[in-house]
């Protein structure tokens, strides 16, 4: 693969040498390249089939995640015969293992012994309910390198875990969520099977939605023709006189009543798909990072915002395509012993009450480990050396997202607060 790489790139020239002959060419060569080295990751790291799938779900891990202590599961499984005898001791290190359609079969057995509704059948059917709407969430924020991505894609996954039906839309051309699911946005991904596709009226929306791996998470994947969808946008506007708002929410209007929550991983920009993103929310989540200088780009992004909501008015927009149940700041990669961090979070919450999530999404190590993978931390499944920071990295990425699920209970009006995911080291043998 190497000597393949190699032979695909044009000759560079000396730093101070003379300016490229064929631009145009030595950027195609270093795109082929980096295909061919992504390939190559999926190959080696998801052997042997080069596709990613899910992993198995130790019997700590599945009673964490239903609430329930690890000799209940037990039982549970043993009465309902959805994990089969023989399989109870399949897993890595032997013992009791799960597979995530397992896990929601018991998750969905529980809840039909509850009831239909009421506080114990929501403990395990937490979706929406009755006259509940689906919670359309984007994540948005103009400055890239603020963890967009990394908040939508770990926040889908824990819904998944947590019994919801999820839609994750990948808005952004750079295609980051399309990748960590497995997909390589430049060979396996139609430019018409994006949302662009939608726009130019080549595909319903709804042929787009991908499943995926994770059961009950699914995907409209992204690739570079997203970077056309303002063009395309504006074309129409200008020859057809289409307004160029409602594109997303009509497509989403296709799908929406399949799920309890959509997320928009959107593009690090205010163009029109951006917009489009904001009308179609009926809350935002804008990870911000405790930079100075991001802390500025944030401000300017809410100015920007805010210019743009107030013109629409005169376009004549319904006053509801306009409401938004939320805006919530997400503190991402956040390192509690770097003071500067900590003062401007400070700051932050002590200025902006109310409008921030309180914890944190830290920056660790494990997520690190996780992501040098092409993984999540919910996929990642570290060595024994690994084992404890790993479970204090889960139970700060539990914390967050808790909040946020909390977040989307009260915006459905819901009293009270979802049953918190149990810590690794409190679920006991």
């Amino acid at each position: 693969m190497a000597a393949r790489m190699i032979a695909t790139l044009p000759s560079p020239v000396a730093a101070d040498g003379p300016a490229l002959d064929n631009p145009a060419l030595q950027l195609r060569g270093l795109a082929e390249a980096v295909n061919e080295l992504q390939e190559g990751i999926l190959r080696v790291v998801f052997e042997p089939d080069a596709k990613k799938q899910l992993r198995l779900f130790s019997v700590r891990e599945a009673a964490r995640w239903l609430g329930l202590s690890v000799p209940r599961l037990r039982d549970v499984c043993a009465e309902t015969g959805l994990v089969p005898e023989e399989q109870r001791s399949m897993g890595p290190r032997g013992g009791l293992y799960l597979s995530a359609e397992q896990l929601r079969a018991v998750r969905s057995r529980l809840a039909d012994k509850a009831g239909r509704r009421g506080s114990a059948a929501r403990r395990y059917r937490p979706g929406r309910e009755g006259a509940e709407r689906p919670q359309t969430v984007a994540s948005m924020i103009f400055k890239g390198g603020t963890g967009k991505t990394t908040l939508a894609v770990h926040l889908a996954q824990y819904l998944a875990l947590r019994g919801y039906r999820v839609l994750l839309v990948d808005l952004d051309p750079q295609a980051s969520a399309t990748t960590l699911f497995g997909i390589n946005p430049a060979v396996a991904v139609a430019d018409h099977a994006t949302f662009y596709g939608y726009v130019c009226g080549e595909r319903r929306f709804a042929d787009l939605v991908l499943p995926t791996y994770w059961p009950g998470l699914d995907l409209v994947p992204a690739n570079l023709s997203l970077a056309l969808t303002d063009f395309e946008i504006a074309g129409r506007a200008k020859l057809n006189r289409r307004p160029i708002h409602g594109y997303l929410s009509e497509a989403l209007d296709e799908v929406r009543d399949g799920y309890d929550v959509v997320l928009l991983d959107c593009r690090p920009d205010l163009g029109m798909t951006t917009l489009n993103a904001l009308l179609a929310a009926s809350g935002v989540f804008v990870p911000v990072t405790m930079g100075q200088l991001d802390i500025a780009s944030m401000g300017e992004f809410f100015r920007f915002s805010a210019f743009l909501l107030e013109q629409l008015p005169e376009l004549g927009l319904p006053a509801e395509l306009l409401a938004l149940d939320f805006v919530k700041l997400v503190i991402n990669r956040f390192d509690p012993a770097q003071a500067a961090q900590a003062q401007v979070r400070h700051w932050l919450l002590a200025r902006m009450a109310g409008w921030v999530v309180e914890t944190p999404m830290l920056q660790t190590a494990a997520l690190g480990h996780a992501g040098a993978q092409w993984q999540t931390l919910y996929e990642y499944e570290p060595d024994e050396g690994r084992r404890r920071a790993y479970n204090r990295a889960l139970e700060a990425l539990d914390a967050v997202c808790f909040e946020l699920e909390t977040i989307l209970w009260r915006a459905w009006g819901r009293p009270g607060t979802p049953v918190r995911p149990l810590a690794e080291t409190g679920v006991a043998e």
